[in-house]
């Protein structure tokens, strides 16, 4: 299961059927910057929503931002 550098992260992680929805969020009130550990380099997070509208490519690759108290859903494609 993956799990977020940030101590303020929860990573909740559903698999159905062989789909996958990742969902993070920020228990803490300050923004952060997180990575995913144990998230092989196949596997590419598509983004379906979250507390507002993130930019698509505003952090260096592997990294997810998030507000205080944000959190965000992503599916998980395999390929």
């Amino acid at each position: 299961m993956p799990q977020a550098a940030s101590s303020s992260v929860l990573v909740q992680h559903y698999m159905l059927e062989g789909k996958s929805v990742l969902v993070l969020r920020n228990l803490g009130p300050g923004e952060c910057t997180t990575v995913l550990h144990e998230l092989s380099g196949g596997h590419k997070l598509i983004d379906l929503f979250g507390n507002r509208v993130y930019p698509a490519k505003g952090t260096p690759a592997g990294e997810i931002e998030l507000d205080g108290y944000g959190y965000r859903w992503f599916r998980i494609d395999s390929g």
